[in-house]
């Protein structure tokens, strides 16, 4: 770039992360490629201050590809000087971190929805659990009453019982292994 910024020579690497032609990049601003809403406002500033101190510029940054998609770089801008210390342009070095910053974004909407999801699971159990104990018990004592009226029923009418009180025993143990299970 020369010292407004301006392609002066572009690598066959740039333009195939870019999708751009050398001949459609030079000559143009750097400023061209740098997305407008995933950067900082004053990113353009900054770099120019830096630059213009005679810095160097380090940062990741999203820029823009001939089809306007993303692409993430990690840029390095050097100045280039002459025998006497002038600035006379600058040189940037990238690195392509699209795959990076993409993989990075997925897996903080991950950790996010499964966090989610946990809280959501957590109610749904404990809802469960409530509504699984307030239906248990109606239905236990209805259970245990409909069981003592066929004893007491049996009883009267001489009939054996010893198949009721088993019965009325493997709900009890039904009983209890529900609950065992809720708590």
């Amino acid at each position: 770039m020369d010292t407004e910024g301006t392609f002066t020579k572009v690598s066959e690497a740039f333009c195939r992360l870019s999708l751009f032609s050398s001949s459609e990049l030079i000559g143009k601003k750097y400023g061209m490629l740098l997305h407008s809403t995933l950067n900082n406002n004053n990113l353009d500033k900054k770099i120019c201050d830096v630059i213009k101190d005679k810095s160097q510029y380090n940062g990741v940054i999203a820029a823009v590809n001939k089809y306007g998609d993303i692409f993430w770089v990690d840029i390095i801008i050097k100045p280039i000087k002459n025998k006497y210390a002038d600035v006379t342009g600058y040189s940037a070095v990238m690195f392509d971190m699209t795959n990076e910053v993409s993989l990075q974004k997925n897996t903080e909407v991950l950790e996010e929805t499964i966090g989610e999801n946990e809280v959501k699971l957590k109610i749904m159990g404990d809802t469960l659990r409530t509504v699984a104990h307030q239906w248990r018990q109606p239905l236990n004592n209805i259970s245990l009453e409909a069981q003592d009226l066929l004893f007491m029923k049996a009883q009267e009418t001489g009939t054996d019982t010893t198949a009721i009180v088993a019965e009325k025993q493997r709900l009890r143990d039904i009983t209890n292994q529900v609950d065992n299970m809720t708590t």
